[in-house]
């Protein structure tokens, strides 16, 4: 059996009255409701999160690059004289 964790949650009565009809309404308990419709909005925050830290992550990355006195390597060297031979820079 898994081992479960107990939460508990401070609401108005009316509040919880509605939660309440709405589980009825949906014909599970209060908590499977709660779990059910809890699930899709931690997701969503916890995706949000992730995809702030990564994005911060690189855009250090790209400041730390762009910060550097290296020279240019092949590649970026190749793909500037497609860029120049292309017309596009004109």
């Amino acid at each position: 059996m898994p081992s479960t964790a107990k939460f508990e949650v401070r609401v108005t009565p009316e509040f919880k009255e509605d939660l309440l009809l709405a589980a009825e309404a949906s014909g599970m308990s209060l908590t499977e409701f709660a779990i059910r419709n809890l699930r899709p909005c931690i997701d969503k925050v916890l995706r949000r999160e992730r995809e702030w830290q990564l994005q911060e992550e690189e855009s250090l990355r790209l400041l730390e690059a762009l910060r550097s006195d290296s020279d240019p390597n092949e590649a970026l060297q190749a793909a500037a004289k497609r860029y120049k031979a292309s017309g596009l820079g004109e």
